[in-house]
């Protein structure tokens, strides 16, 4: 069994998620004809990597400080809840605008959203087969 590191993992994810994002958007593109559509489902992709790249951020200098004793675990879990409302309410705003202000596709900004997801499902199950198991 191989070894995979965290950070090559979320590399791959990321690579995936920008080559499926303008991909995808591409094929919305011709197959519609309307880029109102392919802006929807990039805009969403873009939000979504980010929402990621922020996360991977946030638990790793969380994670640095609980392992070098600088934060205890109650406040450490209360940081990374109130970071997360924060972002989720940044988010929301964000939506809002896309969805009210430029009428975007709520579909295809959603499904564009939920690309990193499925991405590191994917990733997952292709070295699960391959037989790699992720380590820090």
């Amino acid at each position: 069994m191989s070894k995979i590191s965290i950070e090559r993992f979320s590399k791959e994810a990321e690579i995936y998620m920008c080559l499926t994002s303008l991909v995808g958007s591409g094929v919305i593109f011709l197959i519609w004809r309307d880029l109102i559509l392919s802006i929807s489902f990039l805009a969403g992709a873009v939000l979504g990597f980010l929402n990621f790249r922020i996360i991977k951020k946030e638990v790793a200098g969380i994670v640095y400080k609980l392992l070098r004793d600088e934060l205890h675990y109650s406040k450490a879990s209360l940081l990374y809840v109130i970071k997360f409302f924060v972002r989720f309410t940044i988010i929301a705003l964000i939506l809002y605008f896309l969805l009210v202000e430029l009428k975007l596709n709520v579909i295809l900004l959603l499904l564009g959203f939920s690309m990193i997801y499925l991405q590191l499902i994917m990733i997952s199950v292709k070295n699960f087969l391959k037989n790699k198991v992720i380590i820090n």
